[in-house]
């Protein structure tokens, strides 16, 4: 497949398909705000924050295969596709059963953490679709499983409230493993040696570090308001992050089309510069467009449909500033990755995620408000960029690419 007008087109259909989710995800978060208490929607937040801990359980073998897939053959993709998922197995096996010990087997997060566990492993099937260039086929999947992901835990909650919520989450994740999982995985006839996992591993790790702890970042705050404050505090953070969380996964989305592109064409400078532009403009759109609108649509909504909620508008306003970095983070990713500097990113990454645990373990252990721990993530989001950006200067792409 051509990584050149077609990926455009392509990602112009990916956008759009991931607009339509996204709107359905502020509808499904709107009624859940809604329906929900606050306690209610604590659990929900923790539950999703737990499910999504699995994304991680392949130790980056998943992003080895991001550099594998598009020049391998069909046997050493599916031999490697296959050692990735039995790592990812056996991983989330021993994480689900922390995960039932640590929350003394609670109903609600045993449901999501195995959704989530389901659903982690179902996108290694993704991963494969875009790996081998069939994006149309991968976005067309992703919008699929992402629907029904909103659609089905949403009625269960209106049908049946929390507990069918969960329920719901846990049944169509393990539908999408069953139904889209494919089945020639298991018929790969290579044999694995010692040599074939740390190849993977070895490429992999350094943007496994660097993206957990990413991770890590976008949901410490969660678990130590939990802590401190209690779960109706975590319902409230939950309800002003969801503006930011929803918008923030727009950059995600083109990095995770366009990255295929950064590898194929990392020696073409022309290339480069004009994939990197076009992301440039592509996120600062997507960002800034979402930052006015934040700022004159939210309170109408507010005022319509939550108004118990107004005495948050405040808190909602500040931390979608914390987006403004994401038009940097995405490109200067890419480019970084695509020139392996993963060991370089990850030590921005480690040294950011360091800052910002710090400085809010801090803030609530001496009992300052939400207020306090948005001005952190906001400074937690300007430390990264600015590290990232440092980074493109220092090992010369800059003067490689745009010079």
């Amino acid at each position: 497949m051509s990584y050149k007008f077609v990926d455009l087109k392509l990602l112009l259909k990916y956008l759009s398909n991931n607009f339509i989710l996204q709107l359905l995800g502020v509808i499904f978060s709107g009624v859940s705000i809604k329906l929900l208490t606050l306690p209610e929607l604590g659990v929900f937040n923790l539950g999703k924050s737990l499910a999504g801990s699995f994304q991680y359980t392949h130790i980056g073998f998943r992003y080895s295969l991001d550099r594998l897939l598009p020049e391998g053959d069909l046997e050493s993709n599916l031999k490697n596709m296959r050692m990735t998922l039995i790592i990812n197995s056996v991983i989330s096996l021993v994480l689900f059963i922390v995960y039932c010990f640590v929350y003394s087997f609670n109903f609600f997060f045993l449901c999501y953490v195995l959704g989530g566990w389901f659903f982690a492993t179902f996108t290694l099937a993704r991963i494969y679709k875009r790996g081998i260039g069939q994006l149309d086929s991968f976005i067309r999947l992703t919008f699929i499983s992402n629907l029904l992901v909103i659609i089905v835990p949403l009625l269960g909650m209106v049908i049946g409230g929390v507990n069918v919520l969960f329920i719901s989450y846990l049944f169509i994740s393990l539908f999408l493993l069953i139904r889209y999982f494919p089945q020639k995985l298991f018929l790969a006839k290579k044999r694995y040696s010692k040599t074939d996992f740390f190849k993977l591993l070895k490429i992999g790790i350094p943007i496994y570090i660097s993206n957990i702890a990413i991770f890590i970042g976008d949901n410490i705050d969660k678990f130590l308001i939990n802590y401190f404050l209690g779960l109706k505090a975590v319902g409230e953070f939950g309800i002003v992050t969801l503006f930011y969380s929803v918008i923030l996964m727009l950059p995600s989305l083109v990095v995770e089309l366009s990255f295929p592109e950064y590898i194929k064409e990392k020696k073409s400078k022309k290339e480069i510069k004009k994939l990197t532009f076009r992301h440039l403009v592509i996120g600062g759109v997507l960002i800034i467009s979402a930052i006015v609108l934040s700022y004159f649509i939210l309170p109408f909504i507010l005022n319509m449909f939550y108004s118990k909620y107004n005495y948050l508008e405040p808190l909602i306003k500040l931390i979608v500033l914390a987006l403004i970095p994401y038009i940097f983070i995405s490109p200067t990713y890419c480019l970084l990755f695509a020139n392996d500097q993963s060991s370089k990113i990850s030590f921005v990454n480690i040294f950011a995620l360091l800052f910002y645990f710090l400085i809010v373990y801090l803030l609530l252990k001496n009992k300052y408000g939400l207020e306090y721990i948005i001005y952190a993530k906001i400074c937690y989001s300007f430390l990264l960029s600015i590290g990232l950006i440092f980074l493109v200067w220092k090992t010369g792409l800059i003067k490689m690419y745009f010079f």
